[in-house]
């Protein structure tokens, strides 16, 4: 009778941690597809802001109207977009090194 009826690597040793690892792929595939799916909802966000601004301005100057809770919520998604945009710009690998400054001190 064997004791570790699990799965086994190539040399017919059985695996370390199999259940873990499995849990842990699978884990970190969910982790990938939710970091995308927040991604795209940002890049939405991002166009309903330059739609809202485009709004208030042709709502201000050319027709004299204004309500501030549109002005407000153009504001606030621009916080939203930078705040998790910035997360997932490090999930992504997509960011900007600002070096002003570092080159004339080194």
């Amino acid at each position: 009778m064997k004791r570790n009826a699990g799965e086994r690597n190539a040399a017919g040793k059985p695996k370390a941690g199999g259940k873990v690892i499995n849990f842990l792929t699978a884990y970190v595939a969910r982790m990938d597809r939710w970091s995308d799916a927040i991604g795209r909802a940002i890049s939405w966000l991002t166009l309903a802001m330059v739609l809202v601004t485009f709004a208030v301005v042709i709502l201000r100057y050319v027709f004299s109207i204004g309500w501030v809770w549109l002005q407000e919520s153009y504001v606030w998604m621009h916080a939203v977009v930078f705040m998790v945009g910035a997360g997932i710009g490090v999930v992504f690998g997509m960011l900007v090194v600002v070096t002003v400054g570092f080159a004339a001190a080194a």
